[in-house]
This record gives structure tokens, C-alpha cells and sequence, in this order.
């Protein structure tokens, strides 16, 4: 007689985490590359602690590759994605846990997404944790002062921006009155965002359009692009936005007289006409007679001045004004030599 003992083998395998990670930017399709992410085990407490004891992994974005035609056919591609499209980031391995999904680096012109919290489990279906980032919004901080730095209100500014390539027709145009000196533009994109989620910056333009009462309008021109990143080059922070600064200076308005001999005038209506030696003077009106003439004081002229041949045989004085309560009217009056 014969015992026999039945012996059964089993093979056992731990099951295997996995969770996939996923990238993207709000108006974006799929994934964007160019991100630096990380994915950190939670410590004791559930909270996040950013050092090495805690990350499990780091990467960046659409260094995974593509998914191909092999992946289709296998049915490895997810829900929404397609044969050339950026491959989702996965992560096996994973023990049960707290885990939070960090980006430490945006791509330009992005801020940072904020960090994404989420519980894995061994008996879950596969998920699926997405990071968003946001384009990050521009201001522009304009300083009107005189020349002698001194802050004015009252200008007027037109604000343009420009694709790239494109100086002809802008994309963008508005005008800002300043009631300050300091005048604070927000809501100004950065960019153009191209399919796969990258910008393209704006070039902008900044014209005075009307300057402060008694000074003349700045003729510059000014051009700039916002930069990608903070002055330090770290990535914009969740929610914050990134500041162009210009300083935009008038000068007080001037006037310019000539004393000019109409007998002896060119062709081009300057030769030979100009008048050396004629004595011009300045005054304040103040009203009208009833006659619908200027009314000023003969015996207090705002300034007098004698007519000299500079260069070029040009006679010019030139004058600055400054207003007071009412708006000054200028009447002069002259002698010939």
C-alpha cells in the first residue's frame, strides 16, 4: 500500500502600483512637454515635505516619447490620446499611500501648477493625476515724470502688441489715461500659445498719445517683450503675474518764434527771411476787450528777448510755460531793427 501526498504549487506575485502622471496646460490638447515634475510619498502626517527622504521619482515631461502604432494596436493608448501624441508619464511600484504630484519647473511663460494630492490604493483602477498649468498674465507699470522727476498725472498711452514677424497689424491695441503718475496696465498676454502648448511672446509697444497740460508729448517709442521667467529663473509662482516696468519723461512744452522778412523769402520759405536783431516780447492775457481784442498788462511782458542768426541762418527763441489756475493764452508783440 501506497501513500501518496498531494502536493499543489502556487506561484505568488505581489501586485505591482501603478499610477499614471499627466501634464498639461489650459487650452492644451494632450501632453506638454518641458515641465520638471516630481512625485513625493507624503511624510507621517499626510503633509508634503519637498525633501529627498520623501521623493520617489523626478522627471520631465515628454521625455516618454510618443505612442506609436505598436501601442494602438495593443490598445495601450488612453482615452483621448493618438499615434504621435506625447506619452503619459507612469509610475509603478507604488506602495499604498499618500502621494502628491509636484511640478518644480514650468515651462516658459507658465506658472507652477499646484501640487496635486491623491491616495493610492493597490486595489484601484488604474488613475490617472493631472497637473494644470495656467499662462502666466502680464502688467505693465508705467512712471510719468518731468525732467526733473517729479511725477505727473494726465498722460495718455497707447498700448499695442505684435506676433512675432509681424510689426504690420497688431493683435492687440489699447489706450490708457493716467490719473496717476504711476499707471498699472494687468491682463495683458504674454503670447501667442501654439497647439502643443509653447508661447510665442508679444513684442509691445508703448506710445504717449497726450502728454500732462504744459509739457509736449515723449515722441519714443518704446518696445519690449515680458520675460519668460522670474529675474532669478526660477518658474512664476501659482496665481502671481509678471511685471514690465517703464519710465516715460516729458519735457515742458516749448515754443518756438521766428522774426522773418516775407519780401525776401525763398522758395522753400525760409531763405533769407530770417531777422537779426528785432526785439519780441511775451505777454499773459488775461481777457478780451469789446472789441474781441486781447487784453495784458504793456508794462509786464512774460519776457523779452532780441532775435539772433544762429546756425544754418535760423532765428529762434525758445520758451517754456508752465499753467497755473486758468490756462494761459501767450500774445507778443514785437519791433523790427
Amino acid at each position: 500500500m501506497e501513500n501518496r501526498k498531494e502536493i499543489q504549487q502556487y506561484h505568488i506575485e505581489d501586485l505591482e502600483g501603478q499610477i499614471w502622471l499627466s501634464k498639461s496646460a489650459v487650452g492644451v490638447t494632450g501632453e506638454m512637454a518641458g515641465a520638471t515634475m516630481a512625485l513625493y510619498r507624503a511624510d507621517p502626517l499626510g503633509n508634503l515635505n519637498q525633501s529627498d527622504e520623501y521623493l520617489v521619482s523626478q522627471w520631465v515631461t515628454g521625455a516618454d516619447g510618443i505612442y506609436t502604432v505598436t501601442d494602438k494596436v495593443n490598445g495601450r493608448i488612453p482615452e483621448g490620446y493618438q499615434v504621435g501624441d506625447l506619452r503619459i508619464h507612469i509610475e509603478t511600484g507604488l506602495a499604498e499611500g499618500i502621494y502628491y504630484l509636484v511640478e518644480l519647473s514650468a515651462p516658459d511663460y507658465y506658472t507652477l501648477a499646484e501640487p496635486a494630492r491623491f491616495e493610492y490604493h493597490l486595489d484601484d483602477l488604474v488613475q490617472t493625476i493631472r497637473a494644470v498649468n495656467e499662462a502666466v498674465k502680464g502688467a505693465l507699470s508705467i512712471t510719468k515724470t518731468g525732467e526733473d522727476g517729479q511725477g505727473l498725472a494726465g498722460a495718455t498711452f497707447e498700448i499695442k502688441a505684435y506676433k512675432e514677424n509681424d510689426l504690420d497689424e497688431p493683435v492687440t491695441t489699447n489706450m490708457i489715461y493716467g490719473t496717476e503718475p504711476v499707471i498699472t496696465v494687468q491682463d495683458l498676454p504674454v503670447g501667442e500659445m501654439r497647439p502643443d502648448g509653447s508661447i510665442i511672446p508679444y513684442t509691445y509697444t508703448l506710445q504717449e498719445i497726450a502728454a500732462p497740460e504744459g509739457y509736449s508729448v515723449n515722441p519714443e517709442i518704446i518696445t519690449w517683450q515680458f520675460e519668460p521667467k522670474q529675474g532669478d529663473g526660477q518658474s512664476f509662482a501659482h496665481e502671481t503675474v509678471v511685471i514690465h516696468q517703464e519710465s516715460v519723461k516729458d519735457q515742458k512744452t516749448r515754443l518756438y518764434f521766428s522774426k522773418q522778412d516775407f519780401d525776401v523769402l525763398g522758395d522753400d520759405n525760409t531763405e533769407g527771411a530770417f531777422i537779426d536783431g528785432a526785439i519780441l516780447s511775451i505777454y499773459e492775457v488775461t481777457g478780451k476787450d469789446e472789441h474781441d481784442q486781447p487784453v495784458y498788462d504793456k508794462d509786464a511782458p512774460f519776457t523779452t528777448w532780441t532775435t539772433r542768426k544762429l546756425l544754418r541762418s535760423v532765428t529762434y527763441c525758445c520758451l517754456r510755460f508752465t499753467t497755473h489756475d486758468d490756462v494761459l493764452v501767450p500774445f507778443f508783440t514785437g519791433k523790427d531793427p
